[in-house]
């Protein structure tokens, strides 16, 4: 038979000093990995924007020039400089902006309401932590429960209470 060691307390200490949350929800730091693919994404968008801002005006190209001629016995050598421009000069591209400036704003946006969400889960999770922590600094200490345990364990080797009164 084994005998159960009732000197040594079942449980571990408890905590009683929790760490304290900073209340302040900075809203203007970008943290987190989804966060900052969220501003990744944006900064994306706006290249495109860029880029198709940039394809409303055509490459204009301007090099060297050479030409070589034979005619019989006599060849010829013409040297020059050489422009390429495209028709038209400028073209607006309109809907290559239009679905560029989409993008920018539907980044924007998402990353707008990714911030929300994250900025109220954490808000939630502040406040079940808060009320956590009232409710284990004002349960009873595992040292008061532990006393009345060997209070009723006395009585019950006594023969004051039964048995199934302990139960």
């Amino acid at each position: 038979d084994e005998k159960l060691n009732w000197d040594t307390p079942p449980l571990p200490e408890a905590i009683r000093k929790w760490p304290k949350l900073s209340e302040s929800i900075d809203t203007g730091v970008w943290k987190g990995s989804e966060l900052l693919f969220a501003q990744a994404n944006i900064r994306v968008a706006q290249s495109e924007l860029d880029l198709a801002q940039g394809e409303a005006w055509p490459n204009f190209r301007l090099g060297p020039a050479f030409k070589s001629q034979s005619d019989g016995q006599y060849s010829y050598s013409q040297f020059g400089l050489s422009l390429a421009i495209p028709i038209p000069l400028y073209q607006r591209n309109g809907a290559g902006k239009a679905y560029a400036l989409q993008s920018v704003s539907r980044a924007e946006s998402n990353a707008i309401l990714l911030h929300r969400e994250l900025t109220s889960e954490r808000e939630i999770q502040f406040t079940k932590y808060q009320a956590s922590v009232s409710v284990l600094s004002k349960s009873v200490e595992p040292k008061l429960i532990e006393k009345k345990r060997k209070n009723a364990e006395s009585l019950f080797e006594r023969g004051l209470i039964s048995g199934q009164l302990v139960i």
